[in-house]
């Protein structure tokens, strides 16, 4: 038989939905004293606990704010909290239907009926679902460290409504889906809706676990070898045999190096991502070898010398007979250098049969200007990555050969010999001469 319409006041509920069935404690805050205190705080009286579905514009509570379906509550004492609010041991009795919801002097007051209970769980069926509900409380608690003290009473619990009631508040799924199995009038549907809620927290939390397994394998492996390679410093340094280059280093290397700022961004990017990889991972070698590269460059280190014209004349004399139009051009372009004081690279080519001195003429100059020799030969190159460089992504990728011989020189202005570089060889598969015209300009 359906129950007459009753008459209580609100208990609104924020971020929480009471399931019937259950004897628990919630804290209210100092905003509802004036309830208590109306109600009487220290006699047993009997409440609708109704969740707050949202505020208006101005943050405040509404007739529209609530569900209207909520739990009729009977308050069994009153314990105030040291913050000014309450701490209400409670019991949950029933689900409600609320039909009209009033605001007198501030307090929301709700006509209500009793929801009528359903019958279509079987004994049967509910132990069935108990036990498949023990199993999974069971299985996700043997995962959470002091679990034992929260799954130990359940197991003994034989009411399922009772389990869903103590479970429901630590399931991480929304408030409306909390409210949309508190609204279930079927106890199968709410049932089953209730191992799908604990199978996917359940999968979810594994997921959490599995994840949280590897990372602190990782973070064990990853401090596992920094105490090795500490050792193995304390080790070397003892027996005099110096260190071993670590990670460590590459900091007081990128200083040491004087880059530009962007090349410093990027290296800095770099070792960023190389402290955070495994050391067995093939990234790994790969941003370790481009910061090597960045931090071996001579990105500052360039001895200007003056240039001695009568010297200069007495090495092309003394290690090239003949050839005095070739050297007296040497002569003159060394001589516009050394007016112009100019920083930019100069360009000389020499044309010519074989053997007629071409290179040793590259190196004499070399040491005219006291600088680094560099000779790079480029007969038969069809591939222009040999000059750019190849693609990080490749295994074995390789910079540009200019860039390796800049990087043997030692210095950023040395005298570079572009060998041969009539015997380029193109093909379809790229153009080296557009990449070396855009490389030198």
């Amino acid at each position: 038989m359906i129950e007459d319409l009753g008459r209580e006041l609100v208990l609104p509920l924020f971020d929480t939905v009471l399931f019937p069935g259950v004897r628990t404690k919630i804290t209210v805050g100092k905003t509802l004293r004036q309830i208590l205190e109306n109600l009487g705080m220290t006699d047993t009286f009997t409440m609708i606990a109704l969740t707050v579905r949202e505020k208006d514009e101005q943050g405040r509570l509404s007739r529209n704010s609530f569900y209207m379906v909520g739990t009729r509550i009977r308050v069994e004492s009153v314990e105030p909290t040291d913050k000014g609010g309450f701490l209400l041991n409670i019991d949950t009795l029933r689900t409600v239907d609320i039909h009209d919801i009033e605001l007198l002097d501030n307090q929301f007051w709700v006509d209500y009926r009793i929801r009528p209970l359903l019958n279509d769980l079987s004994r049967h069926g509910e132990e069935e679902i108990l036990r498949t509900v023990k199993r999974i409380i069971t299985e996700t608690g043997e995962h959470i460290a002091g679990s034992e003290e929260f799954v130990k009473p359940l197991m003994a619990m034989e009411n399922l409504n009772g389990i869903i009631a103590n479970v429901i508040p630590y399931v991480q799924i929304d408030l409306a889906k909390k409210q949309e199995l508190l609204e279930e009038d079927s106890p199968h549907d709410r049932a089953m809706a209730f191992v799908d809620m604990l199978l996917r927290q359940k999968e979810s939390f594994t997921i959490q676990m599995e994840l949280a397994q590897k990372f602190q394998e990782r973070t064990n492996s990853h401090y596992r070898k920094n105490m090795l390679r500490e050792q193995m410093k304390a080790i070397r340094e003892e027996l005099n045999e110096g260190s071993a280059p670590s990670d460590d280093s590459y900091e007081e290397k990128i200083l040491r190096a004087e880059m530009p700022p962007q090349a410093e961004e990027a290296a800095r990017r770099e070792l960023g991502k190389m402290e955070s990889m495994d050391s067995s991972s093939p990234e790994y070698g790969k941003a370790r070898d481009y910061l090597d590269l960045l931090t071996a460059l001579p990105w500052k280190k360039a001895d200007v010398t003056e240039i001695d014209l009568a010297a200069a004349r007495e090495i092309l004399n003394d290690q090239h007979f003949g050839l005095e139009k070739v050297k007296e051009r040497i002569i003159q372009h060394l001589a516009v250098m050394k007016l112009k004081k100019e920083k930019q690279g100069s360009i000389l080519l020499l044309v010519g049969p074989p053997g007629t001195g071409k290179t040793s003429l590259g190196k004499s100059i070399a040491q005219a200007l006291n600088r680094p020799y560099e000779r790079l030969s480029l007969g038969g190159v069809r591939d222009e990555a040999e000059l750019r460089g190849h693609r990080r992504t490749y295994v074995g990728a390789l910079p540009g050969r200019i860039v390796q011989a800049m990087k043997k020189a030692g210095q950023r202005n040395p005298v570079f010999v572009l060998d041969e570089v009539d015997k380029i060889s193109s093909s379809q598969g790229g153009d080296p001469y557009s990449a070396l015209l855009e490389i030198l300009d």
